[in-house]
């Protein structure tokens, strides 16, 4: 008898440890936004991010983008179990930068490459 509380309360421990786990998730991927937000026209705050930052960086962008997807592809999806996994390496990603981010290489964009709207300048003109 005592073996099946015993066992009751380990589950409920590592019920517990799950939560925790995707909480502080959760509490990075607010972190990681704050430290976005205090980068807009902070330079040196934008040079002072580590890798480990930059990698947080790439993998809340690439969690937002799988999630944009799906809420386009069908808007009536619920968040899910399946929602919170991250993407396949390369899923969501530019296909010219999947095999650089799979290799875990550093990639770099030129900024005149990053269009703000319908109307800004982009490389080819």
């Amino acid at each position: 008898m005592a073996d099946k509380g015993f066992e009751a309360h380990q589950a409920k421990i590592a019920e517990v440890q799950a939560m925790l786990e995707k909480v502080n998730k959760e509490i990075r991927e607010m972190e990681v936004t704050l430290m976005l937000l205090e980068c807009i026209g902070n330079e040196d705050k934008i040079n002072s991010l580590s890798d480990a930052d930059w990698n947080d960086v790439i993998d809340l962008a690439q969690k937002q983008m799988l999630e944009l997807r799906r809420n386009v592809a069908n808007p009536n999806l619920q968040d899910s179990e399946e929602a919170d996994q991250p993407p396949p390496p390369g899923e969501g990603v530019d296909p010219g930068l999947a095999p650089a981010l799979a290799d875990g290489e550093k990639v770099k964009v030129p900024a005149e490459t990053v269009v703000d709207g319908d109307d800004a300048p982009t490389k080819s003109g």
